[in-house]
């Protein structure tokens, strides 16, 4: 999934006006391991930006564990804890600049395939 976001922000990288109006946002769900630290070591690698990171346009981001099903809720994503293990659906939402999920994206197999065309599309 991730990196298809690579492929995406380096799309939207090529129309500076798109670039400017959206934000890219990567969900961990393992908050006992993806420290702040360990998410940027592993987003600058997707961004190949490295010691430049600085996440203003792609951040990689996790939650407080009591808050995690709350989130996957929100998002659509199937989302279980099993021993030391995770296991998550993949999901890619847009949200519009009113806070709303657009629809019609939702789980993927980690194609842009949905997506892409969708961006030239207001989001409302």
């Amino acid at each position: 999934m991730n990196g298809n976001f690579a492929a995406l922000d380096r799309l939207l990288a090529n129309n500076p006006a798109l670039y400017a109006q959206t934000h890219l946002l990567s969900i961990s769900f393992d908050p006992e391991h993806d420290t702040s630290e360990v998410l940027r070591s592993y987003g600058a690698a997707y961004t190949e930006r490295y010691s430049k990171e600085d996440c203003k346009h792609w951040e990689f981001a996790s939650a407080p564990a009591q808050q995690m099903k709350q989130l996957a809720d929100f998002f659509g994503v199937f989302y279980e804890k099993d021993g030391d293990r995770i296991t998550h659906s993949l999901s890619m939402a847009m949200i519009g600049p009113m806070g709303r999920l657009k629809p019609g994206i939702g789980e993927t197999t980690g194609s842009l395939k949905n997506c892409s065309p969708r961006l030239t599309e207001p989001l409302v």
